[in-house]
């Protein structure tokens, strides 16, 4: 039994939805940096609900990344995305460019417009 529920563990967390959609984000980015497409949707979602965005969906991930040898800190822009209506949400709210910084040796992940 044991061996069962350790098999099956992985598929519950490959079958878990993100909290939002990331299009564009580079996989090899995210291995690079060390962390999970999972850790960067959930960061993307509780960014957005604290700051008004609650009615984005998901976000469209830019080019290039910045990587800071110097301060071990990787930069990505990305614009968000609307649901179609978007809740009242204003044609210059639609183009809104955020851009997510991670800190490697700190592990600290912050999104900021």
């Amino acid at each position: 039994m044991e061996e069962r529920e350790l098999e099956s563990e992985p598929e519950k967390q490959e079958e878990e939805p993100l909290s939002m959609d990331l299009s564009g984000l580079n996989e090899d980015a995210l291995s690079m940096m060390g962390i999970s497409k999972k850790e960067v949707a959930d960061a993307l979602r509780t960014w957005t609900q604290e700051h008004g965005f609650s009615s984005a969906t998901g976000a469209q991930f830019l080019e290039p990344m910045l990587v800071r040898f110097s301060e071990e800190k990787y930069s990505m822009d990305c614009q968000l995305i609307f649901a179609d209506g978007g809740n009242g949400i204003q044609p210059e709210d639609a183009q809104t460019k955020l851009t997510m910084d991670y800190f490697k040796e700190k592990k600290l992940l912050q999104i900021h417009k």
